[in-house]
């Protein structure tokens, strides 16, 4: 990424974290009170459904969007969503998430929609009623079992032309492609075993891909462009080239029992992983999907950073045992207890400094 020629790794592991942790709060933020998260059922995919906005207009329109259902083969199926109000002046240049909803397995084609409480200018008057929109999409998306997906209305935004209504309802309809090159966010919504790509040009919700939940933590190798995923449910890492986004491996971890969170090395040679079933930290050879080493450290092991002062080593929080543990990064062995306040989770280890964030104090 460009950025790394302008931070250090440590840096760069900070930024990530705090764009994750804001990518995660508007995330739920934008859903608004009105909307229910679906959990994914046998047989059944998710569809996130985005509004976006292309084209230039001076116009101020503004309306109500809702009523939002997909036509799945010949059956409208409704999103658990309610209304959304757009203003032109506002969603320009912006991305909105109308809803989220669980569907059966199949192709999708159309999407319809209502527009209410039309106004232009600030007024509404005739020529301006309530509409019902219809599209197709530009090709069939199909839904596959535990599948998760990103659907896209776009708004083409115009001046009037001579003869025109006040306002001309120009939408189309389309499903994600995988997208490509480095400049993109990940976020795992652990929930709804999804996750989801972010362009960070743009801060746009590009891409979506289901997998095995329930989802631990994420790495990103920028160098080698890996993405990791740890799956707690399947107990495995999943590998992704963050370059295209395609699978390229799943990497078993049948010792562990809920794994969930994990770090990657600085040369991205292993990835370490801690199981708070067990009170173990794996050493991970990506490479060979090997387990390289293991050992127990502490009590309900969680948060974990791999940092280099010299000598690479591990920072490993355990909250319950209200201590931070500092193992070495090549044998695991344990170097240094830290004595912490309540509920030690976040770790940062910033210019020979490590920092500790509590949840309980």
């Amino acid at each position: 990424m460009k950025i790394a020629n302008l931070f250090n790794l440590s840096c760069l592991r900070a930024l990530w974290l705090l764009l994750i942790s804001v990518m995660l709060v508007g995330c739920v933020a934008s859903a608004g009170d009105n909307r229910k998260i679906s959990r994914k059922l046998q047989d059944q995919a998710l569809a996130s459904i985005y509004f976006s906005t292309t084209g230039v207009s001076t116009e101020r329109i503004s309306f109500e969007l809702g009523d939002l259902s997909l036509l799945m083969g010949d059956l409208w199926i409704d999103v658990p969503a309610g209304s959304t109000a757009i203003d032109r002046q506002v969603v320009q240049g912006q991305q909105l998430f109308l809803g989220l909803g669980g569907f059966p397995v199949g192709d999708c084609t159309r999407i319809r929609f209502s527009l209410k409480n039309i106004k232009v200018d600030g007024k509404s008057g005739p020529g301006l009623d309530d509409q019902r929109i219809e599209l197709s999409m530009n090709k069939p998306v199909s839904f596959a079992d535990g599948d998760s997906t990103c659907l896209f209305i776009d708004w083409h935004l115009a001046p009037p032309a001579p003869g025109e209504a006040r306002f001309v309802p120009r939408f189309s309809a389309r499903g994600q492609n995988l997208p490509l090159g480095s400049d993109l966010a990940y976020v795992v919504c652990d929930d709804i075993d999804t996750l989801y790509m972010v362009r960070t040009d743009v801060n746009f919700v590009v891409a979506a891909l289901g997998l095995p939940g329930p989802l631990g933590e994420i790495a990103v190798d920028a160098d080698l462009r890996r993405l990791y995923v740890l799956s707690m449910g399947e107990r495995a890492i999943y590998v992704f080239n963050s370059a295209n986004s395609q699978a390229l491996d799943r990497i078993p971890l049948q010792i562990a029992v809920k794994p969930r969170h994990l770090c990657l090395s600085d040369d991205g040679s292993f990835a370490y992983v801690t199981d708070a079933a067990t009170n173990r930290v794996l050493k991970v050879d990506l490479s060979s999907g090997l387990i390289a080493n293991q050992t127990s450290v502490g009590f309900r092991p969680e948060r974990i950073i791999f940092f280099d002062d010299g000598s690479s080593r591990l920072a490993v929080s355990s909250p319950t045992a209200q201590r931070v543990f500092i193992l070495s990064a090549d044998t695991l062995e344990l170097q240094r207890e830290i004595p912490v306040g309540l509920e030690a989770e976040s770790l940062l280890y910033w210019q020979n400094r490590l920092y500790v964030g509590e949840r309980g104090n």
